[in-house]
């Protein structure tokens, strides 16, 4: 897919310079059919019963394949959020940081990643987003660099 068939994708971006591309982002055109069409089939079939929830499962699976696949892991180490917030919440309490441990990150980070961090009692060491500062921060306590 070319750059221009890409933004086509965007038809948002015929008439807007769109700049937030957080949790109001555009919505690509194929990503707007395929809900469409999720939503007409639990219109027509329903949304409870065997198949419906083995059909979620198995698309779960597929989609994790695929990002396992174009990171070069495997599928079981691949977890699905509903948002960026939402998985960095859930990592970070996975990690029980607390004040004893130290989180190395930079000054444009998200609040969805900085909130839950800030919150864990870790100690939290922000350096300039530059990898050279970004890794003079890394001390041998540094449990975590998250960006």
């Amino acid at each position: 897919m070319t750059f221009d068939e890409a933004r086509a994708q965007f038809p948002v971006l015929e008439r807007l310079a769109y700049l937030n591309a957080g949790s109001a982002g555009p919505l690509p055109r194929a990503a707007v059919d395929a809900a469409w069409g999720r939503l007409e089939r639990d219109v027509v079939e329903g949304r409870s019963g065997k198949a419906y929830i083995e059909e979620i499962v198995e698309q779960r699976e597929r989609i994790r394949g695929a990002i396992a696949a174009v990171l070069g892991t495997a599928p079981d180490l691949v977890a699905l959020a509903d948002s960026t917030a939402r998985g960095c919440q859930i990592v970070i309490a996975g990690l029980g940081l607390g004040e004893d441990d130290e989180v190395v990150t930079t000054d444009q980070e998200h609040f969805g990643l900085t909130g839950p961090l800030h919150a864990s009692g870790a100690h939290v060491v922000v350096v300039e987003a530059d990898e050279e500062a970004l890794l003079a921060a890394v001390t041998p306590r540094t449990g975590l660099i998250a960006v």
